[in-house]
């Protein structure tokens, strides 16, 4: 014993809370301007406490003659655990943005069938792809919990419109007309491409060489987005590009409107065109169609917030990068109304001292492309942002992003349109913007959200093309009425985009030794599963009757998905571990040899017709082993607390570091198989 405590006394206990504390003197992540991520020491302060406490209670132990070896060996036990939380922190805050490995990351996906290119049988389409079990699963968590976030908390209403939409509302919105992107074709093959792509690969290829051209190129990237046809074939005879592979010289650029047009009837192509339809091309316009209604609905009182989440279609001329640019997709879009003279919003208060990462125009203008941490209140002070309406939402977007989503604020900016982007008629205009790797492992800013100012544009359009008076009214103090049009801040959220930000930024590789072993770091709410249930070996009888009782407990008693893994092929509990990891399931619970010893005998026969029945008084609770994704660390429960911990882990009610301090921790099964 004494030379145990000698031990402990000279690894556990001198400076083990202090050998951490220069591994992280300042904040690890800067903007060249030298500004930095706030409040990274605050992220580590608790686990910080927590190691010093739980060293303060070691030290305690060891000079207490009454200390029994059992005791010391738990309390180690877990200072060395919350060492490896800390560790990991640590780590975690500063690590240099890492480099995503997108074969292997692609390869998961694949694997694992969060999704794959649709009709894939028959060769495949590109721009449309197939979402898998879990894929699903996680796009269905974050669109709940994107409404729960927005639409609920905010006291929004929300419609659910047609996917077909009549030709008269889009051409007044101007798609028919102006929903284009320019079109080049190989002369000799016949071979499409995008012709603002096109050229901006080959301008970025001369960017990077030395001489005269180099210069040219920068300054043509830069004005790029406001060029029109004429404009485009003007850098294509000036640059000298031509069709990649082949050389061949490029046709003239044309329109292409990106919408898919379909007829309703028989007689669908009438004078007037009433029966052409289109698939809509985003899902706005049935929420402005339908204004009328809607402000009766909410008494008339303004501001009013109104959601929609489906379906819209694109006609992309070249399909590429997975869920960044499809010909179906799911929007998840807002429109607030307000009135144009009082753009003040009630909650901005919560939102004005957030820091958030902006690029603002004249940075873009001074050729900068990472962001600068900005107080949000000072922005709209300063009419960085418009005003607070818009602010509010940016600071929204930003939490929903970091905090639910789990996107990494070091690969996240919010850029400003300049004004060569955006419409005449639009106030102001930022894009949330991911930092992610395309096929070919370049690593590009890409936009999940846009949210613009819209001003009375498109309510205007209609009231003009409808006839119908799509207005608010006022009254003043003096009892005078005041009609206008109101104005639009339209936030805008595509879905496939955010969750392909969300699976990378949260693809972990686990260090060391296991550094081939992947894993998918999701937000607990957002997992496919919240928990999955492991059998030891295959399992039983008895472990699946435990099993099945956990899996109705956690989807009746508490609305968790349960992801049960029998495998009889005799596949080790680690290598189930791991395939569960790379699913991104948070929790795991295993079912061993020990959890049958300890249930009384018929104890099970009675239970196994009423699952949700309460455990019986007279019958010791059999215990199982819960697992941390993230940690790897593991706790011995009670079988019939583990749902409602799980709840509580998933809710962020608890901690698991909490978890480790009041739960008995996991160090190994004393039963087996022969002994059992």
């Amino acid at each position: 014993m004494l030379r145990r405590i000698t031990f402990f006394k000279s690894y556990y206990c001198s400076g083990c809370c202090t050998r951490f504390k220069s591994t992280f003197s300042k904040d690890p992540v800067s903007n060249p301007d030298g500004s930095s991520l706030p409040d990274s020491e605050k992220a580590i302060h608790p686990f910080r406490v927590a190691v010093e406490e739980q060293g303060s209670i070691v030290k305690r132990l060891i000079k207490e003659a009454t200390t029994s070896s059992e005791e010391l060996d738990k309390a180690v036990i877990k200072l060395k655990n919350k060492k490896q939380l800390l560790k990991a922190k640590l780590q975690e805050l500063s690590s240099p943005i890492p480099q995503v490995n997108k074969v292997k990351l692609d390869d998961l996906i694949k694997q694992r069938f969060y999704y794959d290119q649709s009709f894939s049988i028959y060769g495949g389409v590109a721009g449309l792809y197939d979402f898998g079990p879990a894929g699903c699963a996680v796009k269905n968590h974050l669109l709940q919990d994107w409404r729960q976030f927005f639409v609920l908390t905010d006291g929004m209403l929300e419609v659910d419109c047609p996917v077909l939409t009549p030709e008269a509302p889009l051409r007044a919105s101007g798609h028919v007309e102006k929903f284009t992107d320019y079109l080049i074709s190989d002369s000799l093959t016949g071979e499409s491409y995008r012709a603002d792509h096109l050229i901006r690969q080959s301008l970025e290829s001369l960017a990077k060489k030395k001489g005269k051209q180099s210069g040219e190129a920068k300054q043509a990237l830069a004005g790029l987005g406001s060029l029109d046809g004429q404009g485009l074939q003007g850098l294509i005879d000036r640059f000298g590009i031509t069709a990649p592979g082949t050389g061949n010289a490029l046709t003239q650029p044309r329109e292409f409107n990106l919408m898919f047009d379909t007829a309703a009837g028989a007689d669908s192509r009438q004078q007037g065109g009433r029966h052409r339809l289109f698939l809509r091309p985003e899902t706005a316009q049935g929420i402005f169609t339908n204004f009328r209604r809607l402000l009766d609905f909410n008494r008339g009182r303004l501001p009013m917030a109104v959601a929609q989440i489906g379906q819209s279609f694109r006609n992309e001329v070249q399909p590429r990068s997975g869920l960044l640019r499809l010909r179906e997709f799911a929007l998840a879009e807002i429109e607030h109304f307000y009135d144009p003279e009082d753009s003040r919003h009630p909650d901005f208060a919560s939102v004005s001292e957030l820091n958030l990462p902006l690029l603002s125009v004249e940075d873009q203008s001074a050729a900068l492309t990472a962001p600068t941490w900005r107080q949000l209140g000072a922005s709209v002070a300063s009419g960085l942002v418009a005003h607070e309406t818009l602010g509010y939402y940016l600071g929204r977007i930003f939490l929903f992003l970091t905090k639910r989503c789990g996107i990494d604020p070091r690969r996240l900016r919010f850029r400003q349109h300049p004004p060569c982007e955006m419409a005449h008629y639009a106030a102001d205009c930022w894009d949330a913007e991911c930092l992610l790797t395309d096929g070919c492992g370049r690593v590009d800013w890409i936009e999940c959200v846009g949210c613009a100012d819209r001003a009375a544009y498109d309510l205007s359009r209609h009231s003009e093309a409808s006839g119908e008076s799509l207005v608010a009214a006022r009254t003043a103090t003096g009892g005078t009425s005041r009609s206008f049009t109101p104005s639009v801040v339209e936030p805008s959220f595509g879905v496939g985009r955010l969750l392909s930000a969300i699976l990378e930024h949260n693809y972990r590789q686990r260090p060391g030794r296991d550094e081939q072993r992947t894993c998918l770091s999701l937000p607990a709410w957002l997992a496919p599963y919240h928990c999955a249930l492991l059998p030891m070996n295959g399992g039983s009888a008895e472990m699946r009757q435990l099993i099945r009782r956990l899996h109705r407990r956690l989807a009746v008693g508490e609305n968790l998905a349960g992801l049960v893994d029998a495998d009889s092929r005799g596949v080790s509990i680690g290598k189930r571990y791991a395939r569960c990891d790379q699913l991104g399931v948070p929790f795991a619970v295993t079912v061993d040899y020990d959890s049958v010893a300890e249930v009384k005998a018929g104890a099970l026969s009675e239970l196994d017709s009423n699952l949700l029945s309460d455990w019986p008084a007279d019958c010791r609770q059999p215990t199982v082993t819960l697992r941390e994704r993230d940690s790897r660390q593991q706790v011995r429960v009670p079988i019939d607390r583990v749902p409602g911990l799980v709840k509580q882990l998933v809710e962020q009610r608890v901690t698991w570091s909490q978890v480790m301090d009041t739960e008995a921790v996991f160090q190994g099964q004393t039963g087996t198989k022969s002994n059992r």
